[in-house]
Parts: structure tokens; C-alpha cells; sequence
């Protein structure tokens, strides 16, 4: 399961409150800071455990910044036309 975080723009007020830059707070929380720009930028979902160390470093519940993606595959995705009556 991966997480998606829901404002990108929230979290980097939170970092700055809690008096960190990027950099210093992807220290503080021991992930890149490479990793923790993808996760800003929503290219990447984090796992749960990197999403909570986030939230954590903040001091933000994790379902305040992130909620959860199903990993399943849409069952809409068939490559057969539907039949129309």
C-alpha cells in the first residue's frame, strides 16, 4: 500500500514551522532529501512507514497529511469494447 500525500503546500508550512529546511528536515526524519523533494512534488507515494515518519517529524497525525491509495487494479481497465444494447 502507498500513501498519497493531500497538500503538498500544507507539509512544506509544517516543515517550515517546525524551524527545518528541506534539507534539514529530511535529516531529521532520515530519508533523502532527494526522496523526501519526489514525495513534495507528488511524484512518488511514500510507504506508510515513511509517510508516518513525516507526519511524525511534524508532529501531525498521519491522516492529517496522507491518506491511503489502494494498490489494486481497476477492474474498469479491460481492453474489450462493452457491448451496448
Amino acid at each position: 500500500m502507498k500513501m498519497r500525500l493531500i497538500s503538498p503546500d500544507s507539509l512544506r508550512e509544517r516543515i517550515a514551522l517546525s524551524g527545518y529546511s528541506q534539507n534539514g528536515f529530511s535529516r531529521h526524519i532520515n530519508v533523502t532529501s532527494g526522496y523526501l523533494s519526489l514525495v513534495l512534488n507528488q511524484e512518488v507515494d511514500p510507504s506508510p512507514v515513511i509517510a508516518k515518519k513525516i507526519s511524525k517529524g511534524v508532529g501531525a497525525e498521519i491522516a492529517d497529511l496522507f491518506f491511503a491509495l489502494d494498490g489494486r487494479k481497476s477492474e474498469t481497465s479491460s481492453t474489450e469494447p462493452e457491448e451496448v444494447s
